[in-house]
């Protein structure tokens, strides 16, 4: 079930990164709160806050060692904790979506 849940949050990760570039880059900043909240398109090409910038390839090899680290650990304890359980899955997801950017397109979020 862990996977199928995995698998639907890294789509829904991979649309909303296409509607963002696709849409919100065109008509930037949308005010979804006046003054207080706005949607603006930004790309990090590193990991946080900009560091590993252009550095493509260890990020790649980080990213996966990483996710195949969560997995195992989400798989080897899997049931103890939920909470532990759906910050894991939530986790490993978006590692993937971002896994995903920096080896097909060049995003690097």
């Amino acid at each position: 079930m862990e996977f199928v849940i995995i698998s639907l949050l890294v789509l829904i990760d991979q649309i909303t990164k296409y509607i963002a570039k696709n849409y919100l880059i065109i008509r930037q900043p949308i005010n979804i709160l006046e003054g207080f909240l706005n949607l603006v398109y930004v790309e990090n090409r590193g990991a946080a806050f900009g560091i590993f910038r252009d550095k493509k390839i260890i990020l790649i090899g980080f990213t996966s060692l990483v996710i195949a680290g969560l997995i195992y650990y989400l798989y080897k304890n899997k049931g103890k904790d939920k909470i532990i359980d759906i910050c894991l899955i939530l986790v490993i997801a978006g590692a993937i979506g971002n896994l995903i950017d920096r080896v097909f397109f060049k995003l690097c979020c």
